[in-house]
């Protein structure tokens, strides 16, 4: 499912085609549904010095693409990624999970980081506490965890886009929606971190090719609560 090329990694599992510079993280991934080149960013790991920090191994181990990154001498943090596949049934859907893992050598540091996504959007609408899809009629907006579920969903020309977060690694996120194009960043690893813990967070994304019903979509996010928490090692 994954290839590299030096620094350049390539997934392709229908009805999926992704690419990205694993030297150049912030930029995220270009997106291909169906043979339909997606506008748009998706997974952007936004720290502010992890711009141009050539990974110190990557590799693919089964569905997973792995990529770590040295520990930078000034924070103090050692980031480790894996991007995992999902292929849905007969090609109906597929995805991806990051697996973002944070360590550090420091008594203290600060392991918050962004995970953003940008595209072209129809509207953009996030999960409610009874499981309802609610539309986002601000341009701008935070949702924090007394309003939302870590879910949120893009409807786009070319199909349906489902994006969450672990619920218990939900801070908040930052949604917009200006003009025709939509953006979604997750604020996560709130807490500080110290020597010794290792800190994991999960997002997840899914693409469907159709409209995607809101029954299924509650369906989805149930299913990643309740699968047992990746192995990584």
């Amino acid at each position: 499912m994954w290839q590299l090329d030096q620094h350049l990694a390539m997934g392709n599992w229908p009805p999926l085609w992704l690419e990205s510079r694993l030297d150049q993280a912030p930029l995220g991934w270009r997106v291909t549904l169906g043979g339909n080149d997606l506008a748009g960013r998706w997974w952007q790991i936004r720290l502010p010095w992890l711009g141009n920090v050539v990974p110190c191994d990557q590799y693919v181990r089964g569905n997973d693409l792995v990529v770590r990154y040295p520990l930078q001498s000034r924070e103090r943090l050692e980031p480790v990624v894996y991007w995992r596949a999902l292929a849905g049934p007969a090609s109906e859907w597929g995805g991806v999970e990051l697996i973002l893992s944070m360590q550090t050598d420091s008594l203290d540091s600060d392991p918050s980081v962004f995970v953003r996504t940008w595209t072209s959007s129809q509207g953009v609408y996030f999960l409610d506490h009874a499981g309802k899809l609610v539309r986002l009629e601000a341009t701008r907006r935070r949702l924090g965890t007394e309003e939302s579920l870590p879910v949120l969903v893009l409807r786009t020309k070319f199909g349906t886009y489902i994006e969450m977060v672990y619920p218990g690694d939900f801070c908040s996120v930052r949604v917009a929606q200006v003009a025709d194009r939509a953006s979604i960043a997750w604020k996560l690893f709130a807490e500080r971190l110290e020597k010794g813990v290792i800190r994991r967070t999960r997002v997840q994304g899914i693409f469907a090719s159709s409209d995607v019903s809101p029954q299924t979509i509650v369906q989805a996010y149930d299913a990643f609560c309740q699968a047992p928490l990746p192995l990584t090692a």
